[in-house]
């Protein structure tokens, strides 16, 4: 994905595909959220872009942090494992995180509290 189809797809608005999210603020929401998109058709988390279609951006910190939760939350917190692919994309100078959930083979997906 690149900046230009990231924007076409802020337009359009989150939908079953692609949901927006500001930043994540805790590890529990993010394998939540996975397990959501692993259990139906595969999907998006976009971070770094407000529900709103803003794009606020996110710092190297936070994405550092994203991708190691991103991976914690796919071991550990998931009762099976989901292929889950991350990227990062650099669109109007800001920092955006593409967490692209596959469609699980294995269904259901649990969080592990």
């Amino acid at each position: 994905m690149n900046c230009e189809t990231l924007k076409k797809i802020i337009l359009q608005g989150e939908d079953h595909i692609f949901k927006f999210k500001e930043n994540i603020s805790g590890i529990d929401i993010l394998a939540e959220e996975i397990c959501a998109f692993a259990n139906s058709e595969g999907g998006y988390i976009i971070v770094g872009v407000h529900e709103n279609g803003e794009i606020t951006g996110l710092n190297i910190s936070d994405i550092s942090r994203l991708n190691q939760w991103v991976s914690n939350a796919t071991s550990q917190k998931i009762d099976k494992m989901i292929p889950v692919l991350t990227h990062e994309l650099i669109c109007d100078n800001k920092r955006i995180l593409l967490v692209h959930i596959l469609r699980g083979r294995n269904k259901p997906y649990t969080v592990i509290q």
